[in-house]
C-alpha cells in the first residue's frame, strides 16, 4: 500500500498511533484481569498445537556468486590512438592530402584526419593530455579523453546525460575509483533501479538518518547476522503480524520490563 511520507510523520497520525497503543494496552490489561484458569489452560494447549503444527523451517541465504563475479570482474582498456594498436600490420597511417596537423612551438598538437579509414580529430597537450574522436570499424564514433593530472568540470546550469548501451551485455557504465569517493547532494536524491540492486561492502557500513526511515517491501525480507544484533528504541515499538510469530533460541530467552508485562490470547 503506497503511503505518503508526510502523512506518516504528521502530528495527527502520531497522536492517533499513541492513542491506539494506549487503547490496546488498556484492553490487554482488562482481558488479563478477567482471565479464568480454564482460559490459561486453553492458552497453553493452543500454544502447544501451534508449535507442533508450524515447526520453523530452516531459511538458507545464498549469495549469488555469478552476479558477484559479473559486478566485480568488469574491466576495460584505454583505446589505442587512432583506434589501432601500434603493432597493427598494416598500420593505417594518415595520408596526404587528407591529414591536417598544427603543432605549436612547445609541442601542442591539433590534428584533423579526413581519411575515410581513419577519420579522427585530435587535440593534444605537450604533456600528453589529449582528447581524441575517431571513427570505428562499425561506422560509429569513439571518444577518448585522458588528463595527465587533476580534472575539474563546473556547470553553471543544469546537466543532462543519456547513456544508451547497445551491447549484448547491456553494460552501460563502469566506474572505478582508486581511492575515496564522495557524493554531496544539496537537495533531494532520487535513485530508481528497474532491475536488481547489488551491494558488496568489504568493510563496515554506517548509515545516519536525521529524519524518518520509511520502507515498503512487496516481497520477503530476510536477514542473516553471524554475530551480535542490538536494537535500541527510545520511544514506542509496535509490531503487527498477520500470521504466526515463531521465536527460537539455542539457549535462553529473557524478557524484562521495568513496569508491567501484559499477555492476552484469544481462543479460536
Amino acid at each position: 500500500m503506497a503511503t505518503n511520507p508526510e502523512d506518516i510523520t504528521s502530528p495527527e497520525v502520531t497522536r492517533a498511533v499513541e492513542g491506539a497503543v494506549a487503547t490496546v494496552s488498556e484492553n490487554v490489561a482488562a482481558q488479563t484481569a478477567s482471565t479464568e484458569l480454564s482460559d490459561i489452560q486453553g492458552m497453553a494447549t493452543t500454544e502447544k498445537n501451534i508449535d507442533e503444527a508450524n515447526s520453523p523451517e530452516k531459511i538458507e541465504i545464498e549469495w549469488d556468486e555469478e552476479k558477484e563475479k559479473a559486478s566485480s570482474g568488469l574491466k576495460w582498456d584505454q583505446p589505442h590512438p587512432k583506434g589501432h594498436p601500434p603493432n597493427a600490420n598494416p598500420y593505417p597511417s594518415a595520408k596526404y592530402p587528407f591529414n591536417h596537423v598544427f603543432e605549436s612551438e612547445s609541442g601542442h598538437i591539433v590534428e584533423f584526419d579526413d581519411d575515410a579509414r581513419t577519420s579522427r580529430i585530435l587535440t593534444q597537450h605537450a604533456n600528453d593530455s589529449f582528447e581524441e574522436i575517431i571513427s570505428t570499424s562499425s561506422g560509429k564514433n569513439e571518444k577518448v579523453v585522458k588528463v595527465e593530472g587533476d580534472s575539474y568540470e563546473i556547470v553553471a546550469g543544469k546537466k543532462n546525460i543519456f547513456i544508451n548501451s547497445s551491447g549484448a551485455a547491456k553494460e552501460g557504465v563502469t566506474l572505478t575509483v582508486v581511492g575515496n569517493m564522495r557524493h554531496l547532494v544539496m537537495g533531494d536524491y532520487i535513485l530508481e533501479v528497474t532491475g536488481d540492486f547489488t551491494q558488496k561492502i568489504h568493510g563496515n557500513k554506517e548509515v545516519k538518518i536525521l529524519g524518518d526511515n520509511l520502507e515498503e517491501i512487496k516481497g520477503a525480507s530476510v536477514h542473516k547476522i553471524e554475530q551480535h544484533y542490538a536494537n535500541t528504541v527510545s520511544n514506542h515499538e509496535l509490531h503487527i503480524v498477520g500470521e504466526d510469530i515463531q521465536l527460537h533460541s539455542a539457549r535462553n530467552i529473557v524478557l524484562q520490563s521495568d513496569r508491567n508485562q501484559l499477555h492476552s490470547t484469544r481462543k479460536r
